[in-house]
Order: C-alpha cells, then sequence, then structure tokens
C-alpha cells in the first residue's frame, strides 16, 4: 500500500509529463498544418522529414530531461506540503494519559486545509487536557473527602470493641457512626450527580411549571432551623424547566445561605421575571463574600475560610447548581454586587 506521499509524487509527475506531452503534441500539428499550407503537395498532418526528425528529437529529449525533473518537483511538492501532516503524526504517537500537555506546531507555510486540521487537533487535545485534569483533580478531591469521615469512623468503631461499653454509651456511638455514615451518603450522592453533570447524563424530564410554588416547597424544610428571618418575594411566573433539578438547586442556595446567617440576618427568596427569563434569586443581607472566594466560589470542593472552619459542607454544592442549571438551559451567577446574592436563570 502506498503512501499519500508517494502517490502525490506519481500524481504530480504523471500530470506535467502529461502536459508535456500534449504540447508537444500540439506544436508537432502546428507545424504541419503550416507545412500543409505553404506545400499542398504534402498531405495534411504530415510534416517534412527533417521537421519530423527535428522534432522528434527534439521531444525525446525534453522527456528524458522532463521526466526525471518532474518526479523530483512532484516529490518536493508532496513533501513540503505534508510536512505538517508528519508534525500531526509524531504529536499523536507522543499523546497518553500522562502526557496531554503535547500540542501540533502551525507551520506558517501549511495549506489552509492543513491548518484547520491542526487548529481542530490541538483545540481537542486542549478539551482532553482540561477533561482529564478535571477528573483527576475531581478523584483526588473526592477521595480526600471520604478518607477523612471514613478514617474518623474506623476509629471510633475500634475503640468501641476494646472497651466494653454500657448500652447508653453503645447508643451514642452508633448514632456518631449513623450521623457520619449520612454525611458519607450525602456525599456519595453530590458525587453521583456531579458526574452525570460532567458526562451530561442529568435524568431532565422538562415540563411547564409553576416556578414560585415550585421554590415555596424546596424552601419550606430550612423555616425551622434558619438563624435569619426568611423573607419572600414571589411573582406569579411559569417555567419550562424539570421541578426536582430546580428545586435541588434552590434547596443548595438557601442551604449555603443558612451556613453563613447569624440572628438578625435575613434571607430573602425572589421568584420574578428579569431580561425576560424566570429567575430566582436568593440573598443573604448579612454577608458578603471576599473577592478571592468570588473568583472560586464555584470550583468543586471549594471552601472558604469560614466554611473550613465550620467543618460544613462539601464545597459541592454551589459547583453542583451551576451545572444543575446549565443542564436546564439557564445559568447560576454570583450578583457582584454586596450582599451576597446567587442569581438562578432559566430558559425563556
Amino acid at each position: 500500500m502506498s503512501s499519500l506521499r508517494q502517490r502525490l509524487t506519481r500524481y504530480y509527475a504523471a500530470v506535467l509529463v502529461g502536459v508535456l506531452l500534449a504540447f508537444a503534441g500540439t506544436v508537432w500539428t502546428i507545424i504541419a498544418l503550416e507545412e500543409a499550407a505553404e506545400n499542398p503537395e504534402v498531405a495534411a498532418l504530415e510534416p517534412p522529414d527533417h521537421t519530423g526528425r527535428n522534432l522528434l528529437i527534439a521531444l525525446a529529449a525534453a522527456i528524458v530531461v522532463a521526466v526525471p525533473l518532474a518526479v523530483l518537483g512532484a516529490a518536493a511538492i508532496a513533501r513540503r506540503g505534508l510536512a505538517a501532516l508528519d508534525d500531526v503524526v509524531a504529536t499523536a504517537g507522543r499523546v497518553s494519559s500522562e502526557h496531554l500537555d503535547a500540542r501540533v506546531p502551525l507551520r506558517a507555510d501549511a495549506p489552509t486545509e492543513v491548518v484547520q486540521l491542526v487548529t481542530s487537533m490541538n483545540a481537542m487535545l486542549e478539551r482532553l487536557d482540561r477533561s482529564v485534569g478535571g477528573m483527576r483533580r475531581f478523584t483526588a478531591d473526592a477521595s480526600h473527602e471520604l478518607r477523612t469521615p471514613l478514617a474518623a469512623l474506623m476509629t471510633e468503631l475500634e475503640v468501641t470493641l476494646r472497651k466494653p461499653r454500657d448500652l447508653p454509651a453503645l447508643r451514642d456511638t452508633i448514632g456518631g457512626a449513623l450521623e457520619s455514615l449520612q454525611d458519607m451518603t450525602r456525599l456519595v450522592e453530590a458525587l453521583l450527580a456531579q458526574a452525570q453533570a460532567d458526562a451530561r447524563s442529568l435524568p431532565i424530564t422538562r415540563r411547564t411549571l409553576d416556578l414560585s410554588a415550585t421554590v415555596k416547597r424546596a424552601v419550606e424544610p430550612y423555616e425551622p432551623v434558619l438563624a435569619a428571618t426568611l423573607g419572600y418575594e414571589l411573582d406569579d411566573v411559569q417555567a419550562s424547566a424539570d421541578p426536582l433539578w430546580v428545586a435541588r438547586v434552590v434547596a443548595n442556595l438557601v442551604d449555603n445561605a443558612a451556613k453563613n446567617t447569624s440572628a438578625g440576618d435575613e434571607v430573602r427568596v425572589r421568584v420574578l421575571v428579569r431580561d425576560g427569563r424566570p429567575s430566582v434569586e436568593v440573598e443573604n443581607t448579612g454577608s458578603s463574600i471576599a473577592a478571592p472566594d468570588r473568583e472560586r466560589i464555584f470550583e468543586r470542593f471549594y471552601r472558604g475560610d469560614a466554611a473550613r472552619a465550620s467543618g460544613l459542607g462539601f464545597g459541592l454544592g454551589l459547583s453542583l447548581s451551576r451545572e444543575i442549571a446549565r443542564a436546564l438551559g439557564g445559568e447560576l451567577t454570583l450578583r457582584e454586587a454586596a450582599p451576597t446574592c446567587f442569581v438562578l436563570t432559566l430558559q425563556r
């Protein structure tokens, strides 16, 4: 099986030789016709002996010289035109799961089609690099989050087995173990939802819903545990979305606000139409997010200083909520001005 370079070389050489033969045949015909016009006694297209002999000699010499030159020239053209493809092959050979930072160099003299190929391949490698890097960080962070409660649970159970305990002490130990297991269950569920969001496979069932009623049902369970005052501003708004996932996003936002409020603060939940799109706003009037935290607030497993000090949450709620919002065709943003206000915007 011949390579593309060999095929192009043969093709270019054949074209050049064909053009030369066509040119020689045309010259032969023109000379013959002119000789026939000057000497009617000579049959048409039959040149005199000396003209035909000289032309044949010239044609043979031209072919002997032109064929090697055509082959060499065609090989040079093919090599130069396909040099960028050699870079693609070399780069593809270096790419692996441990070496995704390789990029194909873009030659200034590469053809337009090769430039498009190289640009597309580099963009693909960039996406793979980000995706694999994100999965590695995600796995490492998930392992770290699970390792701590598992180690604490194992230590607690080992201590319980080594020393005799009365029934109340055993009940306390079992209760603490159940709380740890519940925390790990919530983390695993969040990790599963995050993985589904990354794979664009969240089970979404879209329908027309009363957005205010959906938001009210999602927030009501937090009313008894909120230290702050809870206020509603609910307009009559219809939206096309999945009520379960909308409720989950709103619950995550209210839960996040609940962890950062104190007595005297107010959490306001608003449902309205902004710029022609259904929107849900969760505002915490008693807190503001520092500039460094604002830039990373939607990163997975990221928690500010206060959240890390309290030990509450896993740092997945806001990241997961933003992915859910995007899967619903909307967006979750943090308003720039204080106080802290998260805005969920859905499709028109």
